[in-house]
């Protein structure tokens, strides 16, 4: 009975710590305190706070002139000044040809939403719904996308707009995501950054069933 009110009151004990310090990090703190304490007093001094992500954005169907999932293999290996991309996955061609895309009418089409020499992520597709956005996502990274060997996804491009765009949308969809850059031979001085985003997650975020295994 001892050893049994002994371990009640450790795995008590034990929760009421739990309870306690999920307390604390659930309480607003405000930038004065938290630049005060912005590390820990432990020898290793790490970081002393950190903010949960949100969930996705929950927002309505967008009726988009291009499908999310074709627009985002555009951006990734498409041509800046013409309706095509080049890959070598011919699974890719099957995912973009069963969306039934023309190639002169999206061509008018990007350039009505202002893409032609200007790729980015319009406003209007990162405030899409989720599953809008998640195809996009998956277009972006069945194109442009790896997996690191320790499961992490990672998207590099030398547009800083495009990277910083799609890191807006990364974390729209709930993903913490950060951005590294990397100085690279470049054709122009604009290209001459290799930014990369990373992030971590158990989704299937890839439709490319090569990068979904290795995912």
């Amino acid at each position: 009975e001892t050893r049994v009110s002994r371990r009640s009151a450790q795995q008590a004990a034990i929760g009421y710590n739990r309870y306690r310090n999920q307390r604390t990090f659930a309480e607003v703190r405000t930038t004065e305190y938290i630049a005060a304490t912005l590390r820990c007093s432990t020898a290793d001094r790490r970081l002393n706070h950190s903010v949960v992500n949100c969930r996705p954005l929950d927002l309505p169907d967008r009726n988009l002139l291009i499908p999310p999932y074709s627009l985002g293999v555009w951006l990734g290996d498409g041509s800046s000044y013409a309706a095509n991309f080049t890959s070598a996955d011919p699974e890719i061609a099957v995912h973009v040809e069963a969306e039934g895309l023309d190639a002169a009418t999206v061509q008018a089409r990007l350039r009505t939403l202002d893409l032609l020499g200007n790729k980015h992520v319009p406003s209007i597709y990162l405030r899409a719904s989720l599953a809008q956005r998640r195809a996009l996502l998956a277009g972006l990274l069945d194109t442009d996308g790896t997996v690191t060997p320790g499961g992490a996804v990672q998207f590099c491009v030398t547009s800083a707009r495009l990277a910083h765009d799609v890191r807006e949308l990364v974390v729209s969809v709930g993903y913490r995501c950060g951005i590294s850059t990397k100085q690279v031979h470049g054709r122009t001085s604009k290209s001459a950054t290799a930014f990369t985003l990373t992030f971590s997650t158990e989704d299937d975020v890839f439709r490319l069933e090569r990068k979904r295994l290795a995912h």
